[in-house]
């Protein structure tokens, strides 16, 4: 029928039909196209890959049959395949390969069980199909004729070209819906996996700060939100109520656990000295030292430099931590280039930060700054409710552990004062857990308050202070002997009264009249 047709708007009005339907159904009609264009006897119609190397398979058709297959099968046509392989001629090319009977020359190992091998009287055409727009080869078409193959006719390149044409753009149109469902399969595992590492990530916080008071879980989830940040962060608290530990467990859990977790207390240096730690310097830049030294900028990198103790940096420091903060850059001492820092930059204040700043001590400027990233970590004061929490958690981490703690000494806790914080906690039951010994035991608060009630000295006891007469300096002399003696014994009264050749219940007086 096409082969009767000597007008172009009928090829054209043909071809049109194939953007019709799904993709499946255009690459039939397009096989039906070239069978009955052409006279073929069966089409092989190749595609090429996103890569522009090779060519798959898309579908074939015999004359007399509505059937078409997707057999899988996929072929190189680079520059490498090209010699003897009439496809990668073909592709390379850009021209029509005819073959007649007996072809010279060719290798058709790769198509032989494809399309029929020309007999007697019978063609093999392998027509390249390529845009009209840029040229880019769309794919390949195999036909085999029934007679000998000549000069293609006008409309028979015509066909060719249009099916290209339409091929092309529903082939990028296939390719881009494949790209965009991989793209969003792909979506849809790192959202996965985002949850689960947030779930992960929510248990590991939860362990180190445990509660269920407000300001432990502000807290946590302050520190939550901070794990996928990489600006510098200021974390505000009290001494010993937790700074370092929540910026060592942003570490742990952030990106920059590749690096090192490097400390710098800010107190104990002039801004000269901490800015040339920081940067660190050029072989020959300090006077009377020869050789050079990376700074901890560079020492922590993909890591976490954790600044401790800002509120007592001079003003010297002060002005370049500011820089640092505001542009990411240092330059070391001697360099004549700035280099980007590449650690996370985590600082650690006391309230009295911005007291400072009231009172000008220190630059408002850096404090403002870092106030957009401020977490504050509460006083074990205002987690008194979560005493037995933390209580539990601090002494599963005790190296002979994990030990437990009795109601009693839950009870004690509770009523006790901790001004140093979690720290005094955290020192308070390792020494009650070292005088314990075994981890089966549970800390009463015999324990408890024997820690909690020592205290270092070092002036003279031997003799009365100015302020007390014999007879307390005689009540502190027993306190201080019943102490020992219940230390050695690990808190127990039965063997201390042996010791001390006291009766039981008199002891029990004593302790109850000390506090012991």
């Amino acid at each position: 029928m096409l082969a009767a047709a000597p007008t172009r708007e009928l090829v054209i009005a043909l071809c049109h039909m194939l953007g019709a339907g799904q993709w499946d159904a255009r690459l039939s009609r397009a096989c039906a196209a070239l069978l009955e264009g052409f006279g073929a006897t069966r089409v092989v119609l190749f595609l090429t890959d996103a890569t522009g190397q090779a060519v798959e398979l898309a579908t074939a058709k015999a004359k007399g049959d509505s059937h078409y297959v997707h057999p899988a099968q996929r072929l190189d046509i680079g520059t490498g395949h090209a010699g003897s392989c009439p496809l990668s001629q073909a592709a390379q090319t850009g021209r029509t390969i005819v073959m007649s009977e007996c072809p010279h020359g060719y290798d058709l190992t790769r198509i032989s069980g494809l399309v029929p091998m020309p007999q007697s009287g019978q063609s093999l055409i392998i027509q390249p199909l390529r845009g009209a727009e840029d040229a880019r080869l769309i794919g390949l078409a195999l036909l085999a004729l029934p007679g000998p193959a000549g000069a293609l006719p006008a409309y028979l390149r015509l066909l060719c070209q249009t099916l290209a044409d339409s091929l092309g753009r529903g082939h990028a149109s296939q390719r881009q819906a494949r790209d965009l469902t991989e793209a969003q399969r792909r979506l849809a595992i790192l959202r996965a996996d985002g949850q689960i590492n947030r779930q992960a990530h929510d248990r590991t916080i939860q362990q180190v700060f445990p509660g269920t008071s407000t300001p432990t879980r502000v807290l946590r989830n302050k520190l939550m939100q901070a794990v996928g940040q990489g600006t510098p962060l200021l974390l505000v608290g009290a001494d010993g109520a937790g700074k370092e530990r929540a910026a060592r467990l942003l570490h742990r859990l952030s990106r920059n656990r590749i690096g090192n977790f490097i400390h710098v207390d800010c107190a104990t240096m002039a801004g000269y000295q901490l800015v040339r730690e920081l940067c660190g310097y050029k072989r020959g830049a300090v006077p009377g030292i020869e050789g050079a030294r990376r700074g901890l900028l560079r020492q922590a990198t993909q890591g976490t430099l954790y600044l401790d103790r800002l509120h007592e940096a001079d003003t010297d420091a002060q002005v370049f931590l500011a820089r640092l903060v505001e542009t990411n850059m240092f330059r070391p001492q001697g360099s004549e280039r700035d280099m980007p820092s590449e650690a996370r930059l985590v600082f650690a204040a006391s309230p009295a930060l911005f007291d400072a700043v009231e009172a000008e001590r220190f630059m408002p400027t850096l404090a403002y700054v870092l106030r957009r990233t401020l977490v504050s970590v509460p006083r074990l004061s205002e987690r008194a409710g979560d005493i037995a929490e933390i209580t539990s958690e601090l002494l599963a981490e005790q190296d002979d552990g994990p030990f437990s703690i009795s109601p009693e000494g839950l009870a004690f806790l509770a009523t006790a004062s901790f001004p140093g914080n979690l720290r005094q906690l955290e020192t308070l039951l390792a020494e009650a857990a070292s005088r314990a010994g075994k981890s089966d035991m549970a800390l009463g608060d015999t324990e408890l308050r024997l820690a909690y009630n020592l205290r270092p000295t070092t002036e003279d006891t031997s003799l009365p202070s100015a302020t007390e007469g014999l007879r307390m300096a005689v009540q502190r002399f027993e306190q201080d002997i019943i102490r020992r003696a219940l230390i050695r014994t690990g808190g127990d009264r039965r063997k201390a009264a042996e010791i001390l050749h006291l009766p039981k219940r008199t002891l029990a007086e004593k302790c109850l009249r000390y506090a012991l």
